[in-house]
């Protein structure tokens, strides 16, 4: 429990994840039937094909994957 509390609250300091409608509904929602259909929504977004298709919640390339 420890190292997964410290995983999450790790994860809830990188803004791009804090802001991240999937991961806010999977530790909000109380029914998986709730998560299993925002799942299923999800996999009918956009899937990105190439790393210059990946963009922040600001519309920024992020660095790591400029070339």
């Amino acid at each position: 429990m420890y190292f997964l509390e410290h995983f999450l609250n790790a994860c809830l300091q990188q803004i791009d994840l804090k802001s991240d409608r999937y991961l806010q509904a999977f530790l909000q929602l109380e029914e998986e039937s709730a998560w299993k259909a925002r799942k299923k929504e999800g996999e009918k977004a956009h899937r990105i094909q190439k790393l210059e298709d990946i963009y922040t919640t600001s519309g920024q390339v992020p660095e790591k994957f400029v070339f």
